[in-house]
């Protein structure tokens, strides 16, 4: 027998020490796989953030979770305890998440934890109807850093000490990949690389750990640079699907914006009547072949107004708030343009060329900057703040001229679907008919129908001393104009008729508003006036995009009248669209579900919170989160011991009055009790702590005495007991320190079932 158990002990041996010089290995492992993963899955958030700040959230959160999950494991910390840390660790490295209300961007100030607690709650619906790249600001990171930090201390505690259940720490970072693909966009970032590291990492790891295969083996080689291969082809062919694949903020509505607002183009002559001559904005360093500034994109009709129809269509868009730049990438031809707002006075950000970023200025910057609604189907955005005199701010655009129809020869209609206008004059396709005759293409046919009208029309502002013309552009304004001798009008009528004109014949058109440079406006320094406002129409071609075309005649081309009094002259009857409110009510913040509609009454002035209140509530409520597992443990220790000392019988609450004392010493750091008798742990008291615990023995006895003895115990019995059980924890308590003694009252050693 000596003989073959000689190389059985040997080869015993040799495993041991193999495994005990590779269990440092075997956690780091362990450690890095599910850390990698976890990486790996971020990515898709990359076109959300486009930011430094992202990766280094990203990289801390999995570390300090990582960190955490290894501190628990040596630790044997429960999961009250490893929640606690972890949410003592995303407090005390709050500045990750907004590092903008940050000191340094490093020391988290009560801003910065305020802004926190408001982005666990609300940050996953804001990722997700504002415009990226989404930047640093406002708590946003929380969504990338509490997706690092909590993953990375589930997966790494469940490699760590799951035993043999260990490869289920993969499927933390298969969740977090769905949820960074659901909560990104539809731009693939490196899935190749995906695909790869996922497959190997999967099945490499989980056969590596169980002794299945050896990297020193050629077959497992072999094997290993199969899988990476086939992860890496997976990837690519999943990175260009036939459709763009399903992401969250697709499918969610955004606050609405727009329907707020009275449509600017109803407002055009009171530029003309007030500010004709008044300076509205000054532009620096504009390039001269940039002649119109972007204010609003109509692409709705009602019978009244064109309006902006936000989220309606494909080709309406949607106002998303722009918390950093509007664009993935600055273009490297981009020029900086400084605006400064005179006596402007409006929602609409003036918008030159292709704007890619604005960057506020003054006392205002922050409050502007946190108000800007982008609508990247129109390129238009708005302020909610609005823009007043004195502000400034910087355009980063691209010096990109408007594409105008006689640029274009044979480029056919964009398929583009668009609603149906309502509230259309009759005669209005017939006139368009007249006008487009003789044309054989697309373009042909839209550029005769803005030649003819700019041709056939007569131009008047119908301000005094102009030639009589009607403001507005509702139905009865637009009948008016094909069924009057002549058409009178400005900018405001053309454009309206004209895109009616083609939005009738099923093509794609809309009605830009803004402002155009005039023969006097030249050089790099442009003050625009309210006599510089105009509207155009654009339309949709395949390969060219939106198209400018300007169907209002030259200003000098006005009628001849034969009436010396022209203002004596009765006007038809028509129907006028109602005058736009005066102001516009309060669009809702990014933290709000839906707009405030105002009415007449006004509400009453919500009492001010004291500032001492608000800062206790700040420091409070982290603070009530840190100590919230402390406290269910105390309270669960005091529900306990009042159950023992009050139920059953007199033998049933002396056995419970020794299981306290039991649970007293283990919360004090006796780690292990014998499952023997009530006089061996006795023994193990004694010989834990000394002297102070020579009165368990005697407790044991009197207990076995209650419970086996000939004479039950009776009330008074244990009434005694328990008091000589508080004496004898009194004493064990002396013998421990300060720090001890305060773990054991919150410590959830003893409310752990016992093996």
């Amino acid at each position: 027998m000596s003989g073959t158990s000689a190389p059985a002990v040997e080869v015993g041996a040799r495993r041991a020490t193999r495994t005990g010089a590779s269990g440092t290995v075997q956690r780091v492992v362990d450690i890095a796989v599910p850390s990698l993963l976890l990486l790996v899955a971020l990515l898709p958030l990359w076109p959300v953030y486009r930011s430094g700040h992202a990766v280094v959230a990203a990289v801390v959160g999995v570390a300090l979770g990582a960190g955490i999950a290894l501190l628990g494991a040596r630790r044997r910390w429960n999961a009250v305890v490893v929640a606690a840390v972890t949410l003592g660790g995303l407090i005390a490295t709050a500045a990750l998440t907004a590092p903008t209300t940050a000191i340094g961007g490093v020391l988290p100030t009560l801003e910065t934890w305020r802004t926190l607690g408001i982005a666990v709650v609300r940050v996953w619906k804001q990722v997700l109807t504002l415009q990226p790249p989404l930047g640093n600001a406002d708590g946003l990171l929380a969504v990338v850093y509490l997706l690092a930090l909590l993953g990375s201390v589930v997966a790494v505690t469940i490699a760590l000490r799951a035993g043999r259940f260990r490869p289920l720490a993969l499927l933390v970072p298969a969740i977090v990949l769905v949820g960074s693909v659901l909560l990104g966009t539809t731009t693939t970032v490196a899935p190749a690389a995906i695909g790869g590291v996922a497959v190997l990492a999967g099945l490499a790891w989980p056969a590596w750990r169980s002794g299945r295969i050896e990297l020193n083996r050629p077959v497992g080689t072999a094997v290993l640079g199969a899988v990476a291969v086939l992860g890496v082809v997976g990837g690519s062919m999943l990175a260009a699907p036939a459709e763009p694949r399903y992401v969250l903020r697709d499918h969610v509505e955004p606050p609405p914006l727009e329907e707020n607002y009275p449509s600017p183009l109803a407002g055009h002559r009171a530029y003309l009547k007030d500010f004709e001559d008044d300076v509205l904005l000054t532009l620096d360093g504009v390039p001269e072949e940039l002649t119109r500034i972007r204010l609003a994109t109509l692409d709705t009709y009602d019978g009244l107004v064109w309006d902006v129809s936000d989220g309606e269509t494909l080709t309406g868009g949607r106002y998303l708030r722009a918390t950093d730049r509007f664009v993935a990438e600055l273009d490297r031809d981009a020029i900086e343009i400084d605006v400064t707002v005179n006596a402007y006075d409006d929602v609409w950000l003036p918008m030159i060329g292709r704007v890619e970023d604005v960057t506020f200025e003054g006392d205002r910057a922050t409050n502007l900057s946190r108000t800007v609604f982008y609508n990247d189907r129109t390129t238009t955005a708005i302020v909610t703040a609005k823009l007043t005199e004195g502000d400034s701010f910087t355009l980063t655009t691209r010096p990109d001229p408007v594409v105008t129809g006689d640029q274009l020869s044979g480029e056919v209609f964009s398929e583009t679907p668009y609603p149906q206008v309502t509230g259309v004059p009759d005669g209005l396709t017939a006139k368009a008919a007249q006008l487009m005759e003789g044309a054989t293409t697309d373009v042909d046919r839209v550029q005769k129908l803005a030649d003819g009208l700019a041709l056939q029309g007569f131009f008047s502002h119908g301000l005094e001393g102009d030639v009589p013309s009607a403001a507005g552009h509702g139905q009865a304004r637009m009948a008016l104009m094909i069924e009057a001798p002549e058409m009178i009008g400005d900018a405001e009528q053309y454009a309206a008729l004209m895109a009616l004109m083609v939005r009738e014949q099923g093509w794609p058109a809309r009605v830009v508003y803004g402002f155009a440079r005039g023969e006097r406006d030249t050089g790099t320094t442009w003050e625009v006036t309210g006599g510089n406002v105009t509207a155009w129409v654009e339309v949709q071609f395949e390969g060219a995009g939106w198209v400018a075309f300007d169907p209002t005649p030259p200003e000098n081309n006005v009628p001849i009248s034969e009436d010396p009094a022209p203002a004596d002259r009765p006007q038809p009857q028509m129907l006028q669209p109602p005058p736009p409110p005066v102001a516009a009510p309060d669009i809702p913040s990014l933290d709000s579900g839906n707009a405030d509609v105002e009415t007449d009454n006004e509400p009453e002035p919500e009492p001010e919170v004291p500032a001492v209140v608000r800062w206790l509530g700040y420091l409070g409520i982290p603070l009530v989160l840190l100590l919230l597992p402390a406290l269910v443990a105390v309270l669960l220790k005091v529900r306990r011991r009042r159950r023992r000392k009050r139920r059953g019988d007199g033998a049933a609450r002396v056995a419970g009055g020794w299981l306290e004392l039991q649970d007293t010493a283990r919360d004090l750091g006796l780690e292990r009790l014998p499952t023997g008798t009530r006089r061996e742990q006795a023994g193990a008291i004694r010989g834990y702590f000394g002297s102070s615990g020579t009165s368990a023995v005697a407790l044991a006895t009197r207990a076995d005495e209650a419970v086996f003895g000939p004479t039950p115990a009776d009330e008074a019995a244990a009434d005694a007991f328990w008091s000589e059980v508080r004496g004898t924890e009194r004493s064990l308590r002396t013998k421990a320190s300060l720090w001890r003694r305060l773990r054991a009252r919150t410590t959830f050693a003893s409310l752990r079932r016992r093996a």
